[in-house]
């Protein structure tokens, strides 16, 4: 019946398989063994536009229900025939947000696809993300964060970001759904190495991030954070930039009042600074008063985060032990007691050595 020349009819039956796909991984998984794989790829590859974007909607639920069907449309070129259909000069915005929706569900579920079955949505993406449509927008952002959670280090995805970059950053003006996955683009690339960093300080992101740190909203500050913690676990020109974006005393001055995972972010990129930076720069987070928020950062019952923040304590005080009067004063020596007998053996070394180098009266 999809196949059927009366397109009436041929709609109604691709109508109810795209129903059935949205139903049960049995329901879908009885539609591939019947054939409806083939037949879907048949019909994108018509001249009807009405079928065509239907049958992008079926693909896109079989997609979406488990890795194992979304590599079997891989396999079957399923990729080149939707992108195929961006050229065309009849093409609806309706089509667009299907067609990008069916491959955002290709490229989320993990393990990801190989790299280089998804390079020919690319060039489909550097077009329609020029396109001022929120939902198309939204879907390709979000299928781009998932390929930059795998990807980033790849040369072929670093030099498709590099095309789309400057719309990213524009995007980035946008509401809270475009913003978080552009934010996780960027995080993701400045996890990779230092070159793949500096692309994204040259993109003028900090001045973003800067702002963003002011937002109402906590899951953009978190992101944020995040996106900071992974420049500042870069080198000192990389932390030099954030420093001179005056992000360091704006993490400082947010971490009180903070949500607890904007807390955490937060506290990784300033501890990132501490170990990770030089001597000077170490200096300048002292003085943004990092050392004043460290008491109640202590308190957080999170093993990973204590167990930087006290590398950081011993990497600041080891450059000037006058620094341990600063902490006198907030009542950290006391906050550390209490740890000393963390059941972590190497959170309980770093509280010793803490304590008896700098802290001897605390000590039991």
């Amino acid at each position: 019946m999809m196949c059927s020349d009366v397109e009436d009819v041929a709609f109604e039956a691709i109508w109810s398989i795209t129903n059935i796909t949205s139903g049960t991984s049995e329901h879908t998984k009885y539609l591939i063994q019947l054939g409806v794989t083939e037949v879907l790829l048949h019909i994108l590859l018509s001249n009807k536009m009405k079928l065509k974007e239907h049958a992008i909607w079926a693909i896109g639920n079989i997609a979406a229900d488990s890795p194992e069907f979304r590599d079997l449309l891989i396999d079957h070129d399923v990729i080149l025939q939707i992108v195929n259909n961006f050229h065309l000069p009849q093409i609806k915005l309706s089509f667009i947000r299907n067609a990008s929706w069916a491959l955002f569900n290709i490229c989320r579920l993990k393990p990801y696809p190989p790299l280089d079955t998804l390079e020919p949505i690319f060039p489909c993406w550097q077009k329609v993300i020029h396109i001022d449509d929120e939902v198309t927008l939204i879907d390709i952002c979000w299928s781009i964060s998932y390929l930059s959670d795998a990807y980033h280090s790849e040369n072929s995805f670093i030099s498709f970001f590099d095309s789309i970059s400057k719309r990213l950053v524009h995007l980035l003006e946008r509401n809270e759904q475009i913003q978080i996955p552009i934010l996780r683009i960027f995080g993701n690339i400045a996890s990779g190495s230092d070159i793949h960093t500096d692309r994204i300080i040259d993109k003028n992101i900090l001045k973003f991030l800067f702002l963003s740190l002011h937002s109402n909203s906590a899951n953009i500050k978190k992101e944020s954070c995040w996106t900071i913690s992974n420049i500042t676990a870069g080198n000192s020109y990389q932390i030099d930039c954030v420093m001179n974006a005056q992000i360091i005393a704006r993490l400082i001055q947010i971490i009180p009042n903070a949500e607890f995972d904007v807390k955490k972010e937060a506290t990784w990129a300033l501890c990132n600074v501490a170990i990770g930076g030089n001597d000077k720069q170490r200096v300048q987070l002292v003085e943004n008063k990092f050392l004043d928020v460290v008491v109640d950062l202590l308190k957080i019952q999170d093993t990973s985060l204590l167990n930087v923040l006290l590398e950081s304590l011993l990497k600041i005080l080891k450059m000037n032990t006058e620094y341990s009067k600063n902490l006198e004063e907030n009542g950290t020596p006391d906050i550390l007691a209490s740890y000393q007998h963390h059941q972590n053996q190497e959170i309980a070394t770093k509280i010793s050595t803490l304590l008896d180098t700098y802290f001897e009266e605390e000590k039991e």
